[in-house]
């Protein structure tokens, strides 16, 4: 009995000593994060390891657990844009290389963190001309809302960097269809108060709180 209890102990340890070396053994896979915004990157592989059949992407914050995040069936280079990214946060990026059998022969882990919001814009800006208004409201997560006086309320998700700001305006909430403008912008002040001008246009906004 003692036998097949020590048998029985030995083989379950060569189990688990295989599981680490096969952790261990995966060949290197050069990871890059590029174009990274407030709330946006891309993750490259930029070569092809040789008998690729598909990738699996897996993400988290930097001090939490690998979650998978999509799995991209290509034998070439592998590049994700991920998107939905906190502001200011500290991510990390696992790409695994599989065969055509399915198993695990090559990964590379990447770290990243994502721009912080330009606090120059945090705040409502508001633009008033008679009974017409319009103002935009900018959030430090990089969401925030449009408001015009015709037409009502619309979430937005902005970014701005290098006197440029580009904003996404959601039509039928987060999940709908969305259109992108993209705008230079300018934040000055006066004997009025501080305001935000975009394009060069004759709009004024007015800084009412931030």
């Amino acid at each position: 009995m003692i036998k097949y209890l020590f048998l029985g102990f030995f083989v379950v340890l060569a189990l688990l000593s295989s599981c680490v070396s096969d952790d261990n053994s995966l060949a290197p896979l050069d990871v890059k994060a590029q174009n990274i915004t407030i709330n946006k990157a891309t993750v490259k592989c930029d070569e092809t390891p040789a008998g690729v059949f598909f990738y699996d992407v897996d993400l988290a914050k930097e001090t939490e657990e690998f979650k998978l995040l999509k799995s991209v069936d290509t034998k070439d280079k592998l590049s994700v844009d991920i998107s939905d990214l906190a502001v200011g946060t500290a991510y990390k990026v696992r790409v695994r290389a599989f065969n055509g059998s399915g198993k695990a022969f090559a990964q590379g882990v990447v770290s990243f963190t994502t721009v912080k919001a330009n606090t120059d814009l945090l705040g409502t800006w508001k633009y008033t001309y008679n009974a017409y208004s319009k103002s935009y409201t900018f959030n430090k997560d990089g969401y925030g809302m449009y408001e015009d006086s015709n037409s009502g309320m619309q979430l937005i998700q902005w970014e701005a960097v290098s006197g440029r700001i580009e904003i996404r305006t959601f039509v039928d909430g987060i999940d709908g269809t969305s259109t992108v403008t993209q705008n230079t912008y300018y934040v000055g002040a006066d004997g009025v108060g501080v305001y935000l001008k975009m394009n060069s246009t004759l709009y004024r906004f007015v800084l009412e709180r931030n």
